[in-house]
C-alpha cells in the first residue's frame, strides 16, 4: 500500500518554482522525510512533507535538490507516513488456515484436539476420532489465520512473568507441515490479553473476544448430523 501510493503519486500544483521561505510551507523542518533508493533513475531521492494546504485538500512537498514546492493530494500522507507497528506483520500466526494439520486447546480445562484426516475433512479426537463440525472447525482455524495483534508489550521473551502465561487463559497448539507453533493467552490488562507464540519474539496483545471461540466443550465441535451425504449427492432414497 504504501509503495502504491509512493509510486503513483502524482503533483497537484507548483505553489512555488523557487521557494526562498521553506517555513511557510512546513519544510523546514518537515513533517516527515521519505528516502527512496530504486532501480530506475533516480537511484535515490528524499521527499519532504510539510503542513496541508489552507483548504486542507492537499499537503505541500518537496523533493531534495529541487527548489520547487509543491502540493500533493492529502491522504497520501496518512498512506506513506507509518509508524512501526504499522509497517509490521500482525499475524500472531505464521501457518495458513489450508497448512493446518491438528490444533490442540486447553482453555482452562476444556480440552480437546481437532485433526484434518486423509479425505480433507476434520476428526474431533476423543479419543476414538469422530467427525468434527465443519464450520465449527473452519470458524476456529480462520481465527487463528485472521487475528492480529494490537499492540507489542515487549520486543522479547525475557521477562515474561507479569503476563500470567504461568497460568493461562488458553493454550493453542498448531500443527502444520514439517512445524509446530504454540499460542500462550495469558492474563487480561485493559480490555486486551497478552499472548506469545513460540514461533514468533514478541510479547503482544490480543483483544478481548478471541478466547471465546476456543472455550468449547468437545461436544460443540462434533459434527450432529446422522449422515455425512449433502442433499445433491442423493440419487436415489428407498423408505420401508
Amino acid at each position: 500500500g504504501l509503495l502504491n501510493s509512493l509510486t503513483g503519486a502524482t503533483i497537484d500544483k507548483v505553489v512555488e518554482a523557487k521557494a526562498t521561505n521553506l517555513k511557510d510551507f512546513g519544510l523546514d523542518p518537515p513533517s516527515a522525510m521519505l528516502q527512496v533508493l530504486t532501480d530506475a533513475k533516480p537511484a535515490q531521492f528524499s521527499l519532504s512533507l510539510g503542513d496541508e494546504t489552507p483548504t486542507s485538500g492537499g499537503i505541500y512537498a518537496q523533493v531534495a535538490g529541487n527548489p520547487r514546492v509543491v502540493t500533493l493530494a492529502s491522504y497520501l500522507k496518512t498512506s506513506l507516513v507509518k509508524s512501526l507497528f504499522d509497517l509490521r506483520d500482525k499475524r500472531i500466526m505464521t501457518l495458513t488456515s489450508s497448512e493446518v494439520q491438528r490444533v490442540e486447546v486447553d482453555a482452562k480445562g476444556k480440552r480437546w484436539t481437532i485433526a484434518r484426516n486423509p479425505e480433507g475433512g476434520w476428526d474431533l479426537l476423543l479419543p476414538p476420532a469422530v467427525r468434527a463440525d465443519r464450520f465449527a472447525v473452519e470458524g476456529i482455524v480462520n481465527r487463528l489465520q485472521n487475528a492480529t495483534l494490537q499492540s507489542i508489550a515487549a520486543e522479547d521473551k525475557k521477562n515474561t512473568g507479569k503476563y500470567g502465561f504461568g497460568a493461562p487463559e488458553l493454550t493453542v497448539k498448531v500443527t502444520g507441515p514439517g512445524v509446530t507453533q504454540t499460542l500462550v493467552v495469558g492474563k487480561k490488562e485493559n480490555e486486551r490479553y497478552y499472548a506469545i507464540n513460540s514461533a514468533l519474539e514478541p510479547v503482544f496483545t490480543l483483544d478481548s473476544n478471541f478466547p471465546i471461540e476456543f472455550k468449547k466443550q468437545p461436544v460443540d465441535l462434533r459434527d450432529k448430523n446422522l449422515f455425512s451425504f449433502s442433499t445433491f449427492d442423493v440419487k436415489r432414497l428407498d423408505v420401508e
